[in-house]
């Protein structure tokens, strides 16, 4: 009934009550059962291991988070107003606001009975939410986005100057969030605008990616792939080192700039929007799109899985070493279906590097728009109806898609994060206006009728199956973040509503009011009712 390492899984949890596992490649998960075989007893199901809010009178969107290596739970938020719990030994214990106002991050206990620390960070003056993530070395938050100047800088930084009108922003706080251990600025005199941060497993280092747009070339004194701007707006990553004191490397990507392409000077729009580094720290993989000038210009290396793109907004897939100096591949992945309504925001919604090299893709699909080929074979090959999500495995050197489906019904799907369980299937979080196709053993296998509601589903490897899918509410709501936790659980986050099933021993167990919270729950991994006795 189950894998190996599904048993061993289960035996981390706490009396977890589990529903088998199918990984034959149907599309119907088996009948739901305990794993002695028999019926689950009424009183337990749905049981939520532990969960709570963290809000006040205000508007809270989960913004991240992430399992610290000691176990606690570091979650943010952006928010306009002073005076959340637990701030007060922060780095920056006050709210400063600004026309942006501030992140908000807050520790938890593992089983999210306590606020152990939060703080405030942010500038002065206008600030556009990017990202949070975190150095894997140590479990430290990084807060990146791009600002208008007013970032709290610290002494010693790669940059401490505001340069232009807006320039991409980072900063590193100390693990227990009672300090800042660098902050920066990077830009020139036109704008910079972030599109997303990751950080290397291996030794830390902080990747930013965005775009560079119209105005004076950037100048580097630092090695990198292509640092030869090619007109209009470029993609442009950059590499600081952890404590944020050095620029290590940068790079370009853009019409014209590449040294053999033959069109030098001619204009494009270009902007890279996300990036996670492989395990062992070697490449990184950088998603991006042009914006309505590609045309037949190729932006992909020889031998990628699509060279020639297919409209003129095709999203690309990079890869490159560590250092930002070689470029290993890059390919487009679309079909002749252009998107009318592009979107200069638009990113993927999560990105995951398998074990063995893969790296799955993870896409929300406008209704109307299709950006993949899905596979034979897959869970469905083809669209539901209004948006979807549209999932892909690509191999390790982008030269194949392994696998691609479709995920979606009539209504509309998102995808927020994506997850490995320990068994090598993947867990998704998002939302669904319903109907989504739960599994019989699901936590909440039926929705509330709030509208938009959380979903959560696990898929084989080959994306031929959904073995276990739950909606997550009740209420209008979603799922923005999942991660798995070394006691076996799985943890998620995202923007909650009242009437959610905040636990009594969770750090806030009562909705905090306004027009929503930022949410965190500790569940099964297999998506299913949890003994907590």
């Amino acid at each position: 009934m189950y894998s190996a390492k599904n048993i061993l899984l289960s035996l981390a949890l706490t009396l977890v009550s589990c529903g088998p596992t199918n990984t034959s490649g149907s599309k119907t998960a088996d009948a739901g059962t305990q794993n002695d075989g028999a019926p689950p007893p009424i009183d337990a199901l749905p049981r939520i291991g532990s969960a709570t809010y963290y809000g006040i009178e205000g508007n809270e969107n989960s913004h991240a988070m992430y399992v610290a290596p000691n176990g606690e739970i570091v979650a943010g938020t952006f928010v306009n107003t002073s005076g959340y719990q637990g701030t007060t030994n922060g780095t920056q214990p006050q709210f400063v606001g600004g026309q942006g106002g501030d992140y908000l991050i807050a520790r938890f206990s593992e089983d999210l009975s306590r606020i152990e620390n939060a703080t405030y960070f942010g500038g002065s003056t206008r600030e556009i939410l990017r990202t949070i993530t975190h150095g894997r070395d140590d479990g430290s938050p990084i807060v990146a986005n791009w600002s208008g100047g007013g970032w709290p800088t610290t002494a010693g930084a790669a940059f401490t100057t505001h340069s232009g009108a807006d320039d991409f922003a980072v900063a590193r706080i100390s693990p227990n969030l009672t300090s800042t251990i660098g902050a920066s600025y990077w830009g020139g005199t036109a704008d910079e605008q972030l599109g997303g941060a990751c950080t290397s497993p291996a030794n830390g280092d902080i990747y930013l990616v965005g775009e560079h747009l119209l105005g004076a070339d950037p100048t580097f004194a630092v090695p990198g792939h292509d640092q030869t701007k090619g007109g209009g707006t470029d993609a442009i990553a950059l590499r600081f080192n952890a404590d944020l004191t050095s620029l290590l490397s940068a790079t370009l990507k853009g019409l014209g700039s590449e040294a053999n392409s033959g069109r030098s000077g001619e204009p494009g729009e270009e902007a890279f929007a996300g990036c996670i580094v492989e395990p062992s720290g070697d490449a990184v993989f950088i998603f991006g799109r042009p914006r309505g000038t590609l045309g037949d210009k190729s932006l992909a290396t020889a031998g990628a899985y699509q060279t020639i793109p297919a409209n003129t907004n095709d999203p690309v897939i990079c890869k490159y070493n560590a250092q930002l100096t070689q470029e290993l591949a890059c390919t487009h992945l679309g079909i002749s279906n252009p998107h009318s309504t592009f979107s200069q925001y638009w990113k993927p919604n999560a990105m995951l590097v398998h074990p063995n090299g893969d790296l799955y893709v993870v896409q929300t699909l406008n209704a109307g728009v299709d950006w993949i080929h899905p596979t034979s074979g897959a869970y469905s090959e083809v669209r539901g109806g209004g948006q979807d999500i549209a999932i892909t495995r690509f191999s390790a050197d982008l030269s194949q898609v392994v696998a691609s489906t479709f995920i979606g019904d009539a209504g509309d799907e998102t995808a927020s994060e994506i997850t490995l369980r320990a068994d090598g299937n993947i867990i998704i979080g998002g939302s669904s206006t319903g109907p989504f196709p739960t599994t019989s053993n699901a936590l909440y296998p039926n929705a509330s009728g709030a509208g938009q509601e959380g979903i959560l589903f696990v898929m084989n490897p080959e994306l031929t199956d959904i073995t276990d899918a739950t909606y997550f509410g009740p209420g209008s709501t979603n799922v923005r973040h999942v991660a798995i936790h070394p006691n076996g659980f799985l943890y998620v986050a995202g923007t909650g509503v009242d009437g959610l099933p905040a636990t009594d021993n969770g750090a806030q167990p009562i909705y905090g009011g306004g027009t929503s919270d930022m949410y965190i729950a500790r569940i099964s991994p297999f998506l299913d009712a949890v003994d907590i006795d």
